[in-house]
Parts: structure tokens; C-alpha cells; sequence
């Protein structure tokens, strides 16, 4: 939380120098669709599955209210700015990157 993705990737430029060393591109809101496909692309056992048990998943429970006010997400919003940039950068490759060779 401390350190912004660009700590790996310096800036954009260096980031699409290195895209040739890029395996894959996974995303939490799409896991377990990722999760296949990466298993497709490391050649594992479809049989291979991700925890479903909240424990072991490490997941919040559904009970759980997280809701922040207003103010909370704008500020997180501002503090991860850069970040935001850089997963929209990854977004834009990850189809690419993530085929089947």
C-alpha cells in the first residue's frame, strides 16, 4: 500500500520496453476467469481450483459493511491516482499479453 506499481515500472516508457517480459496480466474482479486462463497458459491441471471457503480465500464476510463515505473514496481515489493509470495501462495490453502462444 505503501509503494505505487510504477516502484516495479519506473514509468510508462520503461513499462512498454518490458512488455516482451510480461507473462501474464490478472485482475481480482475477473479471478477466477483468470485464474483458468493462466492455468491454460502454465499447462496445470484443470482439476486445479482457487480456495471457495471464505477462510481460506482470505474473503471478507458477506455480513461485513464496508461502505466509506464520500469524502474516504475520493481520498483513496487520489492517493492511488498513479496507480489507477498504470492498471488502466495493463488493462489495455492484457488480452494481448495473455493469449495463447
Amino acid at each position: 500500500m505503501k509503494d505505487s506499481y510504477w516502484k516495479w515500472f519506473d514509468n510508462e516508457q520503461y513499462y512498454h520496453s518490458r512488455l516482451c517480459d510480461i507473462f501474464f496480466i490478472g485482475f481480482q474482479e475477473n479471478l477466477s476467469e483468470d485464474f483458468d486462463l493462466l492455468k491454460l497458459k502454465l499447462g496445470l491441471p484443470k482439476s486445479l481450483e482457487l480456495p471457495t471457503d471464505d477462510i481460506q480465500a482470505h474473503k471478507n464476510p458477506e455480513h461485513l459493511d464496508k461502505t466509506l463515505e464520500e469524502r474516504a473514496i475520493e481520498n483513496l481515489k487520489n492517493w492511488y491516482k498513479q496507480d489507477y493509470a498504470f492498471i488502466n495501462l495493463c488493462k489495455g495490453i492484457a488480452e494481448r499479453i495473455n493469449k495463447l502462444s
